[in-house]
């Protein structure tokens, strides 16, 4: 055999055993990130209303740890009362800064809203898909204009 035959069968040799490592390490990857179909989380077995930062703060973790596990999580919040839009603000849509708009809507739902809780959350959910489609200086300005109305009303 010659030399250049024999350096060829190497060079193939070498190319199909980086490519099953390859296909190996793709493998290790999706088998890393399959999650279970979906969850439900009781939003009561957490928290007793959705006012205060330790509320949105209870359920943030509960649902950061379900979306590293699950495909979907959904959160009820049957018998819950007492609603603020800085309560989804705070618990819900810092997501949208880190995921797709697609990807939040087919992942995160929140259910058994009185009418009163779900427009608190989808006005969170709008002013989030807002903002955070906004270019670093958009949301600079967004920053300034919500401080300044803060400080006006006096609530900081």
């Amino acid at each position: 055999m010659s030399a250049s035959k024999s350096r060829n069968k190497e060079k193939i040799a070498k190319r199909e055993n980086e490519s099953k490592a390859v296909q190996i390490k793709k493998s290790q990857k999706m088998s890393q990130t399959i999650r279970k179909k979906s969850v439900t989380i009781k939003a009561k077995d957490f928290i007793s209303m959705c006012f205060a930062d330790s509320d949105a703060d209870a359920i943030k973790t509960e649902i950061n740890r379900a979306l590293d596990e699950y495909e979907r999580v959904t959160i009820d919040f049957s018998e819950l009362g007492h609603f603020t839009t800085y309560f989804f603000n705070r618990a819900f849509t810092d997501r949208l800064e880190q995921m797709p708009v697609e990807e939040y809507d087919a992942r995160i739902f929140a259910e058994n809203l009185p009418q009163a809780g779900m427009s608190a959350y989808e006005l969170a959910y709008m002013n989030a898909v807002e903002y955070f489609s906004l270019p670093p200086e958009g949301r600079e300005a967004w920053n300034r204009a919500c401080e300044k109305v803060n400080e006006e009303m006096g609530w900081i």
